[in-house]
Parts: C-alpha cells; sequence; structure tokens
C-alpha cells in the first residue's frame, strides 16, 4: 500500500501600490456618494441618510478587506490545489491540476514567462515578480494552455518533484 503524500503553505499577498491605489479609489467613492446623498437633506426623504451612510460605509470596507488576500497550496498524491482566501473568511478554489500534467516547471522568470502563450495565467504568489518564485505550464480542460505563478517553499517543492514527469 502506498503512503499518502500531503503538504500545505500558507502564503500571505503582500499589500502592493495596486491595492493602495484601490483602497483609496474605493474611499474616494464611498466619500463622494455620502456627499451626493447628502442630496437627500433637501428632500421629505431626509430619514434616509444615515441609512444610505451607513451602507455605504459598509461596501466601502467589505471591498477594502476583500483586498486582503492569502493563498494556500496543499498536494495530496500529486494533485496540486490553489486556493484564494480573502480576508480569512471567504475560500475560492484557484486551480487543482495534477503535478505529472506540468508541461514546465522552472522557477520564475519574467522574460521566460513573457515568452510562453497562453489562454490562462493564474498569479498566486506573495507579490507580482516573487523572488523565490516558480511557474508551471499546463493543459487545463475546458480552458487551455494556464500559466500558474506560485512561491512554494522547500517543503513543497520537495512533494512536488517526484511528481514532475521525468523528460525535464
Amino acid at each position: 500500500m502506498l503512503e499518502s503524500v500531503m503538504a500545505e503553505q500558507l502564503i500571505k499577498k503582500n499589500w502592493e501600490l495596486s491595492d493602495t491605489l484601490k483602497a483609496v479609489g474605493i474611499t474616494l467613492g464611498a466619500l463622494l456618494a455620502m456627499g451626493i446623498s447628502c442630496v437627500l437633506l433637501f428632500t421629505p426623504v431626509y430619514v434616509l441618510i444615515f441609512p444610505a451612510f451607513v451602507g455605504i460605509s459598509y461596501l466601502a470596507y467589505r471591498f477594502i478587506t476583500n483586498l486582503l488576500v492569502e493563498f494556500e497550496y496543499c498536494i495530496v498524491d500529486g494533485e496540486l490545489t490553489v486556493d484564494k482566501i480573502i480576508n480569512k473568511s471567504k475560500r475560492k478554489k484557484v486551480v487543482t491540476v495534477q503535478v505529472r500534467n506540468f508541461e514546465l516547471f522552472e522557477p520564475y522568470d519574467m522574460e521566460r514567462i513573457s515568452g510562453e502563450s497562453c489562454a490562462a495565467y493564474i498569479r498566486a504568489a506573495e507579490c507580482a515578480v516573487p523572488e523565490n518564485g516558480y511557474y508551471a505550464a499546463f493543459n487545463q480542460p475546458g480552458i487551455g494552455r494556464t500559466i500558474l505563478v506560485f512561491s512554494p517553499n522547500e517543503k513543497m517543492l520537495a512533494r512536488i518533484k517526484p511528481y514532475l514527469r521525468k523528460t525535464r
């Protein structure tokens, strides 16, 4: 009987300039919406201004906290699953792939990746250009050639490598 091999890793996505710009945009949009809702002060439905402020504030809070992202990598018997965890409360499956189906598995190189054609590009790393990242190219049913950029630690790499095709 074969022993089941499993490893998990949690990667917190770093807060980047694009995230800051999104948060500022959301905040400015919320303030603008609140300013526009002040028009209600001069109408018979002025009692709606407080619920409007509360609703706008709540939506802005939800949108900004949705920028807090983590990725979980899990490998079990050669099947790699990547999940996206939003604000430590919502989990979405990003991709599940058999490692033996990787056409390429190499250390991250932006120039090399830019030359690869793909139908889907999945970035599940701590930042846009991961220092110790890897990328995998594989064919995903219904989507086509997919490139996954991620940051596995040494334990994850040790669990992935035995399942890679020996032709590399």
